[in-house]
């Protein structure tokens, strides 16, 4: 009977790998019509309905693998993964618990049971619930077992928010020498040496994190916000041009593109550019139901926090341009955009 219900198995999982999910689950539907109690086939089907967007039905699916087969902790991971994605944290903690203990007492009968995942996955969930002392030593069990780039990220930034800098810092140089050439590993430790006023460490991990993706947007952004102070604005309008084609609606990018004219003294471009923000800004807080009164938040973002060394009279002054530029444009006017060659070259 076993051999009966395994007989296809291997074809499910070729199909699985291949990525051929349609001729995939015709197999296992019509493997369960023949045999209903398959383990395998319902958890490569639970796979594929939640890698669709079905999370609730592949915890059930998964579940039921589970309840044929409860000393398998592979089953139990995936169900403590669905519970993480449905956002519910604590229950997943409790199947990690379960499936953490089957592998201890598996342990002692002599199995292998190293299992960084279910000590990440498990830390992910203490994340979540703010519970960042158990966090932190489940990130360094995991760790301890199998070092993994995204163990060093979670745990630095466990660190982050409970503003133990120090500690974050040294997790992610740990995590640089093991991983060099993690872009997103320099980046985060360059944009942390930058918030800790190091501006200099800062641009040597930024511009490390460049050399190994150049398109990186927050690698550009935090590396340009330096040019920026140094005032080498044309340099910085290079680097933004690239991190604009990555990230067309970052309100912090065209906030940036137009201080730079700021800087440059071009007055004009860098309140037309005020447009572009506010439209970035107004797509993001769309999604939030926050886009009342956008318009005040960007221009004191724009002409105050971003450097507290600008002083401009007010924001009544753009809004007046705003308005100035309506009438202009339902009268027929020019433009009120300058034609510089900068401004050219953005367009």
């Amino acid at each position: 009977m076993s051999s009966q219900r395994e007989k296809v198995n291997w074809l499910i999982h070729t199909c699985y790998v291949r990525q051929d999910h349609d001729e995939c689950l015709k197999i296992i539907e019509q493997q369960l019509l023949e045999t209903a109690f398959c383990e395998y086939p319902i958890y490569v089907k639970a796979l594929i309905l939640r890698q669709r967007g079905q999370i609730q039905d592949s915890l059930s699916l998964f579940q039921s693998a589970t309840c044929l087969n409860p000393h398998n902790t592979a089953n139990l991971k995936q169900v403590g993964h669905s519970l993480y994605l449905l956002g519910k944290h604590k229950q997943a903690v409790e199947v990690y618990d379960e499936a953490q203990r089957i592998s201890e007492e598996a342990s002692k009968r002599g199995a292998r049971t190293d299992d960084w995942e279910l000590l990440h996955s498990k830390g992910m969930c203490y994340t979540y619930l703010k519970d960042f002392t158990q966090a932190v030593d489940c990130f360094k069990k995991a760790n301890s077992l199998q070092r993994h780039d995204a163990t060093f990220m979670q745990l630095g930034r466990c660190y982050e928010q409970q503003e133990m800098f120090d500690e974050a810092l040294r997790v992610y140089e740990d995590a640089v020498d093991y991983s060099p050439e993690n872009a997103e590993l320099l980046t985060t430790m360059g944009l942390l040496w930058l918030r800790q006023g190091d501006s200099a460490r800062a641009v040597l991990h930024l511009g490390n994190a460049m050399t190994h993706d150049p398109r990186s947007a927050k690698a550009i952004l935090g590396w340009g916000s330096i040019t920026q102070d140094n005032q080498d604005m044309d340099v910085a309008l290079v680097k933004y041009r690239i991190a604009a084609v990555a990230t067309p609606n970052s309100a912090q990018l065209w906030n940036n593109i137009g201080m730079c004219f700021f800087g440059k003294s071009k007055f004009v471009a860098a309140i037309s550019w005020a447009t572009t923000l506010a439209t970035a800004a107004l797509a993001s807080a769309s999604r939030s139901n926050r886009a009342s009164s956008i318009k005040s938040r960007v221009v004191e973002s724009y002409l105050g926090r971003r450097n507290s060394s600008i002083s401009f009279t007010s924001s009544s002054f753009v809004l007046s341009f705003w308005r100035g530029r309506r009438r202009r444009r339902r009268s027929g006017g020019a433009s009120d955009c300058c034609d510089c060659w900068d401004c050219r070259d953005w367009r």
